[in-house]
């Protein structure tokens, strides 16, 4: 009986995972947000090395956070770098595969504003 439970463990810590680095992405973002209001400076996003790391900071790197993306997890969105400054926040759509449960998040920075908009993890397409 112990075995039969071996697989689901296996997925909710998987979901776990996820859960975890989209919330993390998703505190991140509110806090560079945040920074670019109070000290009225410019910051970006960066999607790097193929999905697999995103970055929060200044133009000139100075002030960085790097978030690596869990190995079973991929990060996809339109433009590779997106401003976020105190009057004004490019809009972009996040999305979150994760290839072993075979799910995606997709987190929606809504234009002008910033305010984030998460949507129910669903199934990857397969084509």
């Amino acid at each position: 009986m112990a075995l039969l439970a071996v697989p689901c463990v296996q997925q909710l810590g998987e979901s776990i995972t996820m859960r975890s680095f989209i919330d993390r992405f998703k505190t991140t973002y509110e806090q560079y947000e945040n920074r670019a209001r109070l000290l009225d400076r410019r910051y970006l996003a960066k999607n790097n090395i193929g999905g697999k790391q995103i970055s929060f900071g200044t133009i000139g790197g100075h002030e960085q956070t790097i978030l690596q993306v869990p190995s079973e997890m991929s990060v996809t969105v339109p433009a590779q770098e997106l401003n976020i400054t105190a009057k004004r926040i490019d809009p972009a759509t996040w999305t979150f595969n994760h290839h072993q449960l075979n799910q995606k998040i997709v987190v929606t920075i809504q234009f002008g504003w910033g305010r984030l908009r998460e949507e129910k993890a669903t199934s990857i397409s397969t084509r």
